[in-house]
Formats: structure tokens, C-alpha cells, sequence
């Protein structure tokens, strides 16, 4: 979710984009629980992920992150969708064969009972 905020701020703006603490926490939806000292430990870890580089600034006395998005980063909304893609991929072949390993019993089971 975290990664959804930064990417749609800084896609559209040749991967960079400024926010801050409060920008960042009202877009991210109530039922996840993220405070504001979590953040800078996180995006740490998103940035060894290589998904982005972070600076932390002061604006007025407000911290700001400055963040510029790796080629990973840039990535980031297709490799989703093809993550997406992926487990439904899975999902409707696992159930399409165990349909046919269903039909296949059924019609061993009509042959052996006749």
C-alpha cells in the first residue's frame, strides 16, 4: 500500500515527487497501521528492495521525503497487474483440472459400471 502511494505521486512526474509524513498517512486507508515514525524504517527497506531512492528534508520545520523511483519502481504497477494476472492464472487452471479429474472420474466410473 505503501508502495501504491509513492508510485502514483511520482510516476506521473518523471519519477520523483516531494510529500510529506501527513500527505503520505491520509492516503494510505484507516485499517492499515501505519504511524508516522514507521515510515522512514520502511521506506529504507524499500529502497534496498531497489524500488526507489529516498531523501529526507526539512520544509519550514516539516519533514519531507524527496523520493526518485528506480527502473524497478517504474516497473512497480506492471509488475503488479502481471502478479495479478499470474494468480489468476493459477487459480482458474486448478480448477479446470480438477473439473476434468471430476468428468474423468465420472465417465471411468459410467465404463467400469456397465
Amino acid at each position: 500500500m505503501l508502495m501504491d502511494v509513492i508510485y502514483a505521486s511520482a510516476s506521473s512526474k518523471s519519477g520523483q515527487c516531494i510529500l510529506s509524513p501527513v500527505e503520505i498517512l491520509q492516503r494510505i486507508p484507516l485499517d492499515i497501521a501505519i504511524h508516522e515514525e514507521d515510515l522512514e524504517p520502511l521506506f529504507y527497506n524499500l529502497s534496498l528492495e531497489g524500488y526507489f531512492d529516498f531523501e529526507k528534508a526539512d520544509f519550514k520545520g516539516d519533514p519531507m521525503f524527496l523520493f526518485t523511483l528506480k527502473e524497478k519502481g517504474l516497473s512497480y504497477e506492471r509488475d503488479k497487474k502481471n502478479k495479478r494476472r499470474s494468480l489468476i492464472i493459477k487459480i482458474v487452471s486448478t480448477v479446470a483440472f480438477a473439473l476434468l479429474a471430476a468428468l474423468v472420474r465420472y465417465i471411468v466410473g459410467l465404463i467400469i459400471g456397465k
